[in-house]
């Protein structure tokens, strides 16, 4: 396993530890939401490293690389983590204009 995909994995890991069975506070959303930012981050600058042929983009040293398709499953991964975050930071009765742009409607 790539360092790249275990440090992307743990991450995700810690960002659902707040997610638990106790109530959510408001820094919940925010952990979750930074940590989502950083596993979408490193997942796109493999991607870009694929796509501009960076071959230290998607992998560390002389370790093992990331695959291409694993840094666009945690790439979703971090995408799905980061709507969680941003969901749990919204409290009832709270309107945001990215609400009424979706396309989807996500239950309340």
């Amino acid at each position: 396993m790539s360092p790249v995909t275990a440090v992307c994995l743990a991450l995700a890991g810690v960002a659902l530890l707040p997610l638990g069975p106790r109530a959510v506070r408001r820094w919940h959303a925010m952990a979750v939401g930074s940590i989502a930012s950083i596993i979408v981050s490193m997942a796109v600058v493999a991607l870009l490293g694929y796509a501009l042929g960076l071959p230290g983009a998607y992998g560390w040293a002389q370790l093992t690389r990331i695959a291409m398709h694993t840094a666009i499953g945690i790439g979703l991964i971090g995408a799905g983590l980061f709507v969680v975050g941003w969901r749990i930071g919204i409290h009832p009765g709270e309107h945001t204009p990215a609400g009424s742009l979706s396309p989807w409607r996500w239950p309340s």
